[in-house]
């Protein structure tokens, strides 16, 4: 479908700040979000159905803007689709966070799998909440069995009263 109107910031947003935008709206869309996009364009010109997507619009200079598109049919009348009304949220920061958490966890999850050392993440209650390689070797549980379970049930039964105490101390 064809755009009737998109405010200045739609414009900017999509990389035509001079209205009118017209179908910059479908050429802005990253190529590989294309397809998706116009389903749910279809969807809601032929079958009436709201629909939303986070997808990329590239501008002419190459840089890459995240968007959040939500699209709802208009009606004429009881029966008929007239249009769409589309709305942008521009998202980029939020991506772009999201992209060095990413980025962050598995440099994290690298380091900790490759360091011949033992790992164990505790939460505040001793519950093992992330180990790393090192710690299945020496414990020869696997990493499943391990989340969750209480830091203590580790050490043999021996030595459990001196841990416990260790960890309490600690706690402290």
């Amino acid at each position: 479908g064809s755009a009737v109107f998109a405010n200045r910031a739609a414009g900017n947003l999509l990389d035509h700040p001079q209205a009118p935008v017209a179908d910059a709206w479908l050429d802005a869309t990253h190529p590989d979000d294309r397809r998706q996009l116009d389903d749910i364009l279809q969807g809601a010109l032929h079958e009436g159905r709201s629909g939303s997507l986070r997808h990329r619009v590239c501008h002419r200079d190459g840089v890459v803007h995240w968007v959040e598109h939500e699209i709802v049919p208009v009606a004429a009348a009881e029966t008929a689709i007239s249009g769409s009304v589309s709305t942008l949220v521009d998202v980029t920061a939020e991506e772009s966070s999201r992209e060095h958490l990413r980025r962050s966890r598995a440099f994290t999850e690298t380091v900790m799998d490759t360091i011949g050392v033992l790992v164990v993440v505790l939460d505040i209650n001793g519950k093992i909440r992330r180990c790393n390689t090192c710690c299945e070797r020496v414990t020869g549980w696997f990493r499943d069995e391990l989340i969750g379970r209480h830091v203590l049930e580790l050490s043999p039964d021996e030595q459990h009263r001196i841990s416990e105490a260790a960890f309490i101390e600690v706690l402290e």
